[in-house]
């Protein structure tokens, strides 16, 4: 059942299956400080910049060139892969389990000798993804945080994580920008922060290396939200989506080195003390022509100029995943949102820029499979960073 999104979750509802992942085991750094705050304990030493190719399939001559283009990193340097999948995708009824998908996402990475941050999502930004069954009882109101919600997703990581440890996995995410269902008032964030704590503390009796997060938005730590601090405390590291735009508006905001180093700054000290990943980095390049939100290719290759650097300035910064290689199709926009039923009041224009947006969003045009100049800044970080 499609959600009715707000303002605000239409800006954060980018996630759906990733087609380009896989993971090779890494072994852990044997110099690692379990008290020092960068120190993730399965991640090789070092910030590791990365990126998704895409969520749909591409033209043959784009995914060829694609496919290029993710060698290239790889023959770079590039170290680490993501592998997204909601609980729902992995277990569609009650106590049964699919594998096939999880594991050819981490063979795929495994076979390129990258290790995975995978994502196995009890919530993510449209709202719950459980298990038929559960999906029910959620939209009816039982809470996330509910015994059998738990009881379920402790013996969904029983099946998961062996799987994920024989493939180097070294960070597992539970759930993906769950700020806007706890402003909206639709979850609580004591309830969501004890389905964290739950979830990680059964993690480590499987896998006590393997660190445990949930992806967060700038609505927490940018915007000051009060839940924030409850929700990172229940975590082993800090996992934030990343983009210069206003939620507001959906139009860019300058990206100039003062503006990123100062969000990227206002993010590490919104972890606590814990390593930082950015599971999205990400800014379009926005039309060639009459851009409703203000960007251009060169607008997007500053972003990532600077957040690369301070990134590269910031030990406590470990990974990035740049979201994404390749723009969304304009087929893959109407399928996700066409028939969404947008909030009563939200102007035309703010849905023009949300799909300026995504079809805009990526290193290379989905039309033409060609590069923008973000590309290279890209690569530049990924030999820099080996």
């Amino acid at each position: 059942m499609r959600r009715q999104i707000s303002l605000a979750l239409t800006l954060l509802a980018l996630t759906t299956s990733l087609i380009a992942c896989g993971d090779d085991a890494v072994p852990s750094d044997p110099t690692s400080d379990p008290q020092d705050p960068t120190t993730l304990p399965l991640l090789p030493a070092g910030d590791h910049p990365s990126l998704v190719i895409a969520f749909e399939a591409l033209p043959p001559a784009v995914d060829v060139a694609a496919r290029t283009r993710w060698n290239e990193a790889v023959a770079a340097g590039m170290r680490v892969g993501r592998v997204h999948l909601d609980w729902a995708s992995v277990e569609p009824d009650s106590g049964q389990f699919e594998p096939e998908e999880l594991r050819e996402a981490l063979v795929r990475l495994q076979e390129d000798g990258l290790a995975p941050l995978v994502a196995l999502y009890a919530v993510d930004s449209g709202g719950p993804t459980l298990p038929a069954d559960l999906q029910a009882r959620v939209e009816a109101g039982l809470e996330i945080g509910a015994p059998v919600v738990l009881v379920r997703y402790r013996a969904l990581l029983d099946w998961a994580v062996p799987m994920i440890m024989a493939h180097g996995g070294w960070g597992l995410l539970v759930a993906n920008e769950v700020d806007g269902h706890i402003l909206d008032g639709s979850m609580a964030a004591v309830d969501v922060a004890h389905f964290y704590r739950n979830a990680r503390d059964h993690t480590h009796t499987l896998a006590p290396a393997l660190a445990v997060s949930a992806t967060h938005t700038t609505d927490g730590p940018l915007a000051g939200a009060p839940h924030h601090a409850e929700l990172i405390d229940a975590l082993d590291f800090a996992s934030f989506n990343y983009y210069p735009l206003d939620p507001g508006t959906l139009r860019l905001i300058e990206p100039t080195a003062a503006r990123v180093a100062t969000d990227m700054d206002a993010f590490v000290v919104a972890a606590a003390d814990k390593p930082v990943v950015f599971q999205e980095l990400g800014c379009p390049a926005g039309y060639a022509e009459d851009s409703l939100i203000g960007s251009t290719p060169e607008q997007q290759r500053r972003f990532f100029e600077h957040a690369f650097a301070a990134m590269a300035a910031e030990p406590r910064i470990r990974a990035a995943f740049v979201f994404q290689l390749v723009d969304w199709s304009q087929e893959l926009f109407e399928g996700q949102y066409g028939d969404v039923p947008w909030e009563e009041g939200v102007p035309q224009v703010f849905v023009d820029r949300f799909e300026e947006w995504l079809l805009t969003t990526g290193l290379m045009a989905y039309d033409t499979g060609t590069t923008r100049p973000a590309w290279d800044v890209f690569l530049e970080a990924v030999v820099a960073a080996r």
